[in-house]
């Protein structure tokens, strides 16, 4: 395990390396942080405004639920997708050849679907990571150490598995 760790943080080094080198990588962070914020202002304002606007009732709370649900995905789904096209030029670049940010976003949209699960499960697990934790928080004595506890537990191993 400490190999894997020790080799994880080599590659950590040498792709902040590249990146530094390299500026036109940084362009993924900018896409997916104009994308995100077009998005979520898309998705949420008009709901938003309606909502200030009439003052609905509980039918509007489930409504305003699925509305945040809907965004959380469509966030998710951009990082991710941006987080591709990045790990792709970071791959062909260190192998020594040039991807240009063209070829890096056909490399994503070709593998559109997956990028899809994955956002839904990372959005999951993150809301479930959430829950936990305000659960956790509303408990007092040995419940909310064990679900701390938990949380920590549970976080630490998504962070392994999505790391390496």
């Amino acid at each position: 395990m400490l190999a894997a760790i020790t080799r994880s943080w080599t590659l950590t080094r040498v792709t902040f390396g590249v990146i530094a080198r390299d500026k036109e990588l940084v362009l993924f962070s900018l896409l997916s942080g104009i994308c995100s914020l077009v998005l979520a202002a898309a998705i949420m304002g008009p709901r938003v405004a309606a909502r200030l606007a009439s003052g609905e009732g509980p039918v509007s709370e489930a409504l305003d639920w699925a509305f945040l649900a809907l965004t959380l995905f469509g966030l998710s789904a951009v990082t991710t997708f941006f987080n591709v096209c990045m790990a792709y030029t970071t791959k062909v670049r260190l192998a020594g050849e040039n991807a240009t940010p063209g070829q890096s976003l056909s490399f994503a949209l070709a593998r559109l679907p997956r990028v899809l699960q994955w956002a839904a499960l990372s959005m999951t697990v993150g809301l479930l990571l959430r829950v936990l934790e305000r659960v956790a928080g509303g408990l007092g004595g040995p419940g909310q150490l064990v679900l701390k506890a938990a949380h920590a537990l549970f976080g630490a191993a998504w962070t392994f598995l999505t790391l390496f």
